[in-house]
């Protein structure tokens, strides 16, 4: 009887290891601005509601959207603009990082209306492909990427 039980165990502790890393908890983020509207940190103005990690895919692409990080922003990539203008800023910008799964996935992607402005004198590491296009999901006005 020793045995079923102790491999029970194991069965259970490893289905709970499972559930619990990072990579099976990375999900693509969309910003839907249901929060308060333009921050990073609230969990709330992303789908699904959670905040942002280093392991997730993050998309802002919403309608005159302008998303706001204060000092610090993790995602495995961002992607900007595309179907609508929309803004990715920071305040106080200390670091920011973007780790994809290798270098040549894309870690910054700036699309036809999107707009990147860091405002501090931070860091940010992009640890893939920096892509800046004339790209657009519909026909919308063009982009800036500024560093200040």
């Amino acid at each position: 009887m020793k045995k079923p039980i102790f491999f029970i165990g194991v069965m259970i502790i490893a289905a709970l290891s499972t559930v619990a890393s990072p990579e099976a908890s990375a999900v693509d983020k969309n910003w839907v601005g249901s929060g308060d509207a333009s921050t990073w940190a609230d969990a709330k103005n992303w789908l699904p509601n959670i905040t942002p990690t280093s392991a997730d895919n993050v998309t802002i692409d919403l309608k005159d959207s302008n998303v706001t990080a204060a000092k610090t922003f993790e995602a495995k990539s961002l992607y900007i603009g595309g179907a609508s203008n929309s803004t990715f800023s920071t305040n106080n910008f200390i670091y920011g990082n973007l780790t994809p799964d290798s270098s040549s996935d894309y870690a910054l992607y700036i699309r036809k209306g999107g707009l990147v402005i860091l405002n501090g004198q931070g860091t940010i590491t992009l640890k893939g492909t920096f892509i800046n296009t004339e790209e657009t999901l519909s026909g919308q006005e063009s982009f800036m990427f500024q560093l200040y």
